[in-house]
């Protein structure tokens, strides 16, 4: 049979076919590896390239994405915990309030209670934020915050927290983040071409 298709010569010196190649290779495209039929790496083609650059673009929406949700939970963070902060009073505001673990926890502490309420309002209004910057898979973004949060927090308090009050309370936040962010994404969002109800 008679093959008509562009002919050139490939990076490694032989003599290329395009409609051969198509017939006789088997390019699959995943991340950034592309492999023949037989194991070797094929030709870097147009369908190589485009797969180079649909990687880098979902890479880079999901790094923009995590920056803007990082950025987000702790604006959120200092906002409630100088409203809590002036609403009970206290002398002194910490900065370090988003890392403290080390506050004993007792409802007659005002300090404690500012950490506590401060965190559990984060987590919840950050969980609906998350949905209006992502509108899909809030519960990833927000799963992956939290654990920054915790490597964080244990950077700056030269300390991992070994609290089981603070780990409760970083939970309960948690569950609330991803319930009401995941429910505006799949109520406001899901007529978005983008969604899809297996990213829920």
């Amino acid at each position: 049979m008679e093959r008509k298709g562009f002919e050139g010569y490939g990076p490694n010196g032989r003599k290329w076919d395009k409609e051969e190649d198509d017939l006789d290779h088997n390019v699959v495209v995943r991340g950034l590896q592309t492999t023949s039929s037989d194991g070797n790496f094929g030709h870097r083609g147009p369908f190589e390239l485009k797969g180079y650059v649909q990687c880098c673009v979902n890479w880079t929406t999901i790094l923009l994405n995590l920056l803007l949700c990082s950025l987000v939970f702790y604006t959120v963070y200092y906002l409630f915990a100088s409203v809590c902060f002036g609403a009970f009073g206290l002398d002194s505001f910490d900065g370090l309030i988003p890392f403290d673990f080390k506050t004993p926890a007792s409802t007659s502490s005002s300090k404690y209670l500012v950490n506590l309420l401060s965190m559990e309002l984060t987590y919840f209004i950050s969980g609906l934020l998350f949905a209006a910057i992502v509108k899909e898979r809030v519960w990833d973004d927000s799963f992956t915050v939290a654990l920054s949060h915790i490597l964080l927090t244990s950077a700056v308090m030269v300390e991992f927290p070994l609290v089981w009050q603070w780990w409760l309370a970083l939970g309960v936040g948690l569950l609330l983040m991803i319930a009401d962010g995941q429910l505006v994404a799949h109520f406001v969002f899901r007529n978005n071409p983008s969604y899809s109800s297996v990213n829920v």
